[in-house]
């Protein structure tokens, strides 16, 4: 499956804690059209370089757990769709508005497919 232009113009979060996790969604994110924001850039304070909101996040089932409640809440609102990437002996998370939930081993079209899924049905998307 073709991922290119798939997500294009979508900025998309994405938070894993483990660094190759982290390079492989980002590539895949890029690769399907979408620009990438870095978690520690909206830590800082720091202003995007456009002030569009995010549309959707692609996060690990710990960083979920310990910070992402605020992403979970805009999910099941219907505000963000949120991806969360897990092991496979980690529970998925129940699938609520715009909340999903990916299991390892996952290939980059799962990741694109899920995403496009979910904001397929969003009429705020551009």
């Amino acid at each position: 499956m073709l991922i290119a232009h798939e997500l294009a113009g979508l900025r998309i979060l994405i938070a894993h804690e483990d660094g190759f996790q982290r390079a492989y969604l980002s590539t895949v994110m890029t690769a399907a059209g979408a620009i990438v924001v870095d978690p520690a850039t909206i830590a800082a304070g720091a202003a995007p370089a456009d002030d569009r909101p995010l549309d959707a996040a692609v996060v690990s089932h710990a960083m979920q757990a310990t910070g992402g409640h605020m992403l979970a809440d805009a999910a099941a609102r219907g505000a963000l769709a949120v991806l969360v990437v897990h092991a496979a002996s980690a529970s998925p998370v129940p699938a609520v508005g715009l909340l999903r939930s990916l299991a390892a081993p996952y290939a980059a079209f799962q990741v694109v497919e899920a995403l496009g899924d979910m904001l397929r049905g969003r009429t705020t998307h551009p």
